[in-house]
């Protein structure tokens, strides 16, 4: 499963949060843990193409926004900085880039809608494959346990076999 370290920005209105994150490109997941305690690391889907890259300094880095309330990345229209000249002065002006606006059909990085509970349940329980392994482990009963319960019914079934069945005058 190879992962790839990504800084995912959580976006919630007006706040954005800085994460570091691990993305796995076969599920198109990323995990990221919001503090050391944390058990359950939160994740986010991430699609590919709203991944950017990212220059500082002398070093590239991968960065992605994550809208909070939907645990989905979100793109962000790109913008190309273009110089006019008009009366004969020149200055820059950014123009958004025609094939992200197209795709984009809003431009807002949160959205003002509620939590979505049931992605965020997906997200953090359904696919954690620990929650599956403690809950298979809570419903599997050990080898001994299972003989030692066998045994006991083997103690009960000779207990009502011969012992009450002859004194209400059964024959086995």
């Amino acid at each position: 499963m190879p992962t790839v370290k990504l800084k995912v920005f959580l976006v919630d209105k007006h706040r954005i949060f800085p994460l570091k994150a691990n993305y796995d490109t076969d599920t198109r997941l990323a995990t990221a843990r919001r503090g050391l305690r944390q058990q359950f690391p939160t994740k986010f889907q991430v699609d590919p193409e709203h991944i950017y890259e990212h220059k500082r300094g002398g070093k590239t880095e991968l960065v992605c926004f994550v809208d909070n309330a939907s645990r989905k990345s979100v793109e962000v229209e790109n913008l190309k900085k273009r110089e006019i000249i008009e009366d004969g002065k020149k200055h820059m002006e950014t123009v958004p880039v025609k094939e992200t606006v197209e795709v984009a059909e809003s431009h807002e990085l949160a959205t003002n809608e509620e939590l979505d509970c049931k992605t965020k349940n997906v997200l953090d329980y359904l696919i954690e494959e620990k929650f599956w392994k403690s809950l298979i482990s809570k419903s599997k009963m050990p080898l001994s346990t299972i003989l030692i319960t066998m045994c006991a019914g083997g103690g009960v079934f000779y207990l009502i076999r011969d012992i009450l069945l002859p004194l209400f005058g059964v024959k086995a």
